[in-house]
């Protein structure tokens, strides 16, 4: 009975170190994931960053609006063209650009209209986001008319 209990006992000392080994072995395999899941959200990181300030240094406005018409993000050209309306981040887009949403609501999606804004006349386009994304809202870009760059 002795020589029962010590064998079982070092069958089951046998189960328990193959499982730690089996544990530890997941362990490091979730270890590896997690670096390379880290590695990933570093990399989209700055691709992010190289994408915002590559927008932000786009010669033509472009302003990014939230579900809300909330302005989530704005580049310089934008923010230069609307600089009398103070910081535009956040802020209400109907509050410094109304002219500009009226053109895009007569607009079909991705269609050019037209708008006046301080004696001069932009072609203005709004895309809806979110085309195979998470991302939710309007980018609006706004190019000068041929009229003033030639007038």
């Amino acid at each position: 009975q002795h020589k029962e209990m010590a064998d079982e006992n070092q069958r089951l000392n046998l189960e328990v170190r193959s499982a730690n080994q089996e544990l530890a072995k997941a362990n490091r395999q979730l270890e590896e994931l997690l670096q390379q899941k880290q590695q990933q959200i570093k990399r989209g990181e700055v691709s992010l960053d190289v994408v915002r300030e590559a927008l932000l240094h786009v010669p033509q406005p472009v302003i990014g609006l939230d579900d809300d018409g909330l302005v989530a993000f704005v580049n310089i050209a934008a923010q230069n063209l609307f600089s009398e309306a103070g910081p535009l981040l956040g802020t209400e887009a109907a509050q410094f650009m109304p002219q500009v949403l009226d053109a895009i609501r007569g607009a079909s999606e991705a269609e050019k209209c037209e708008v006046q804004l301080h004696g001069m006349r932009f072609d203005v386009v709004s895309r809806s986001m979110g085309h195979g994304t998470e991302s939710r809202g309007k980018l609006i870009t706004l190019t000068a008319h041929e009229a003033n760059l030639h007038g």
